[in-house]
């Protein structure tokens, strides 16, 4: 009984290595992403939602390093 363990927990450590190497090699590292002006509006809503984001609320919404982008139908606009 002893030796069928044994096998089974050696047979479970040479798998075990393995996948933490696939699962390493697959890890992508996790990048905040900051919020995105999409209206050149400016409304007092202290909330920055996903269809509708003034400058003033993305800046009031940023965290510390975060950066805040720009919708890209927002060109040549006065903001």
């Amino acid at each position: 009984m002893t030796g069928l363990i044994h096998s089974f927990c050696f047979a479970n450590r040479r798998l075990l290595w393995p996948a933490i190497l696939v699962c390493l090699a697959l890890a992508r590292p996790a990048y905040a992403q900051g919020p995105v002006v999409n209206t050149t509006a400016d409304n007092e809503s202290d909330t920055c939602a996903v269809n509708n984001c003034t400058l003033r609320e993305a800046i009031t919404d940023a965290a510390n390093g975060d950066t805040i982008t720009f919708y890209g139908k927002l060109s040549g606009q006065t903001i």
